[in-house]
């Protein structure tokens, strides 16, 4: 509702209220006319009466001005007033009432203005009474023109009074007007902004929904990454342990060529100087025939010494497979671990790059382990070769103790015989030092490999410790999440309210 309709809205009421007054006025009249003078004088002020209905009602459905309906209604009262003084023969009281019930009534509007015409009406009306009557009518048979002036006087200084209530009641008026209006626009506005609110915490509710699902589907990721990331931690272990037992292993298997080269290059001492008996002569087949001996048992030593080289070969072939196995479940792992990272999105990115950099080390793991396996291959040939040299050189102590006994006879053949197991045992000499160069070879790719598992199991922990942080924060967004949403249903069910 807008001001001036409010304030029209109130003057109608005041006219009807001023109308009421009218008309109990008539009724009080019509009353004092029936008591006083009888039904005929009654019936005929009643007649009078009824016209000034039948003019007030006229111009109440009129559309003349509120401010013009004011002043005749208001003016009604007055002019009765001053019709009793005419009409009078005395100086009654309540001819006075009259003209302050017609100023109670005009006042009733609260609008200066029509105050001030009204006082001027007011002090006309009196004045012309007292021009028309004298003093005696308004007042008293003895009355003078001072008590017609402190009539005025009273008269003015209630309407001076009502003009200024009226003034500033007026202005409270329309100040609550005002301010009702925009407690109005407030309202409006308050209820769109609650309207707002309203569906600003349904789509609030919404993406804290679909976020809450993307969180668990994270802590879901990051859960199987931590098992993932568990069994991988498991496999390198295993991994380190199996590659401290190789090393282990190689560092016996190195001692143990280390040993052949050593009797190798004894064996090779001894030959020489068993050729040197033998240029010598027969005087010294007896002492050869004992270091035939010798040489007979170094054989058998190093065929023993290689024969074991070639089973401790066969067991680094298996660790080799082991290990080779466990870099493959590793490379397995790391791609479970970057398919899940990839799954976790954004919070995932992270693990994705070491879950790379871990498969990297799986496939260098696999690729080191074939160039061992390769090295060992190579290594196990030349070892059969070795031993088949073994057994050749074996034979021909065999054959040279059986020379000795006949060496009269087969002296040539025993020394062109020695000369070949010389020459043999040379070649062995050579394997054997080939292959602890070999051995040394691969006990070194066999350290580094355990420096990369190493490096590969802190890398697994420093992720499991990072997927642990990351799992902790994603709980504490979780939470966080809850919170914004139990206040956003809250904000909701105010905006309901």
């Amino acid at each position: 509702m807008n001001t001036e309709t409010s304030i029209s809205y109130n003057i109608k009421t005041v006219h009807l209220v001023n109308i009421t007054v009218i008309v109990i006025l008539s009724l009080l009249l019509f009353g004092l006319a029936y008591v006083g003078l009888g039904l005929s004088y009654a019936l005929f002020v009643l007649a009078q009466n009824s016209v000034i209905w039948a003019i007030v009602a006229a111009i109440y459905f009129s559309k003349i001005n509120d401010n013009i309906k004011a002043m005749i209604f208001s003016l009604i009262p007055l002019l009765t007033g001053a019709a009793a003084f005419l009409k009078a023969t005395s100086t009654p009281l309540g001819n006075h009432y009259f003209i302050f019930l017609s100023i109670a009534m005009i006042a009733l509007y609260f609008n200066n203005k029509l105050i001030a015409i009204h006082q001027v009406l007011t002090n006309l009306t009196y004045i012309l009474l007292y021009i028309i009557s004298g003093p005696r009518l308004l007042i008293d048979p003895n009355g003078t023109i001072w008590s017609f002036i402190y009539i005025l006087v009273c008269a003015n200084g209630v309407l001076a009074l009502l003009y200024f209530l009226t003034k500033w009641g007026k202005a409270l008026v329309t100040e609550a007007v005002r301010k009702e209006k925009v407690a109005g626009e407030l309202s409006l506005k308050l209820n769109a902004s609650l309207e707002e609110i309203k569906k600003g915490s349904t789509l609030l509710n919404n993406t804290i929904i679909d976020f809450d699902k993307n969180i668990s589907s994270s802590k879901e990721a990051i859960s199987n990454m931590n098992i993932a990331m568990q069994e991988m931690a498991s496999g390198v272990s295993e991994q380190a342990e199996n590659l401290s037992s190789i090393n282990e292993k190689m560092n016996i298997a190195t001692e143990n060529v280390l040993k052949t080269e050593k009797i190798s290059s004894n064996v090779s001492t001894e030959s020489s100087k068993m050729s040197e008996q033998v240029i010598e002569g027969s005087s010294k087949i007896k002492e050869m025939n004992t270091q035939m001996d010798i040489i007979y048992q170094a054989v058998n030593t190093s065929f023993n010494t290689v024969s074991d080289l070639e089973t401790r070969i066969i067991e680094i072939n298996q660790y080799l497979n082991s290990i080779n196995e466990i870099a493959e479940q590793t490379n397995l792992l790391a791609l479970n671990a970057a398919i899940e990272s990839a799954r976790a999105g954004e919070h995932g990115k992270g693990f994705a790059v070491v879950a790379e950099e871990v498969r990297k080390l799986a496939e260098q793991s696999s690729t080191t382990v074939k160039d061992i396996n390769t090295i060992i291959n190579t290594i196990n040939e030349q070892t059969k070769l070795v031993v088949d040299k073994v057994k050749l050189g074996d034979t021909a102590v065999e054959s040279g103790k059986k020379l000795i006994a006949e060496v009269n006879d087969n002296f040539t053949v025993i020394a062109d015989n020695f000369i070949k197991t010389n020459r043999l045992l040379d070649e062995g000499a050579k394997v054997s030092s080939e292959t602890s160069k070999e051995f040394m070879a691969m006990l070194e790719k066999v350290n580094s490999i355990a420096a990369i598992s190493e490096q590969q199991a802190a890398t697994i922990e420093e992720l499991s410790a990072t997927a642990e942080n990351t799992n902790a924060d994603i709980i504490m967004i979780s939470d966080s999440v809850n919170e914004i949403k139990n206040l956003s249903n809250s904000l909701d069910m105010m905006s309901i309210k």
